[in-house]
């Protein structure tokens, strides 16, 4: 199985390469539609705790109550206010903000499918 996984790991790096240095938005194969898409990753540092709830609250964000910090709120919240600003959202959500620096945050190109409908359905 870890064999498999490795593999067909591989296979996705190189189809992102190849769609990316092509200049595809996407393609059809094997009834499938497949594209690449952003897969954002956040984490919060322990040591940073503090001062990331004080970038929170610079953005707006509502901390009276948060007691820890949850990252799929966050990034909801980053990404939010990225679409708000006009940003690039293929790019980190935290660039431009009091969290550039402060979180961790890097942004992997994943190969995303949608299995198409048959002819006649």
């Amino acid at each position: 199985m870890k064999r498999i996984v490795a593999r067909r790991s591989r296979l996705e790096e190189m189809a992102v390469e190849e769609m990316a240095s092509s200049g595809l938005d996407g393609v059809k194969a094997a009834g499938r539609s497949w594209r690449v898409e952003p897969k954002h990753h956040l984490s919060v540092p322990t040591d940073r705790r503090d001062e990331t709830l004080e970038a929170a609250r610079q953005m707006g964000i509502k901390t009276e109550t948060l007691v820890s910090i949850s990252t799929g709120r966050l990034r909801a919240e980053l990404k939010e206010a990225a679409e708000r600003a006009g940003r690039d959202t293929r790019r980190p959500y935290s660039e431009g903000t009091p969290m550039d620096g402060v979180v961790s945050e890097y942004v992997q190109q994943t190969l995303c499918h949608l299995t198409l409908p048959k002819k006649g359905d």
